[in-house]
């Protein structure tokens, strides 16, 4: 405990940190550049297609909720 006390350790640590950050950030820019060289889809590509799928799905089901609730209303007012 008493080398994290330590200013000169602080910064070793903290320098590591910011290495590693920085190294992730260029890998992913990398992978997004080779991805969209070879037109190969990335993880936020398919996790925004993903969204919209579920975005696409819901409004479907709504759509269709809808058409029987008119459908059901319809029939309501021609038995009448």
């Amino acid at each position: 405990m008493k080398a994290l006390q330590n200013p000169k350790v602080m910064q070793g640590v903290m320098g590591a940190v910011q290495l590693r950050a920085t190294l992730q950030q260029n890998l992913e820019s990398s992978v997004q550049r080779m991805a969209k060289r070879f037109n190969l889809a990335t993880d936020a590509d398919v996790r925004e297609l993903r969204r919209t799928v579920r975005r696409l799905e819901r409004e479907l089901e709504a759509q269709k909720v809808a058409a029987q609730n008119e459908g059901s209303n319809g029939a309501h007012e021609t038995a009448r």
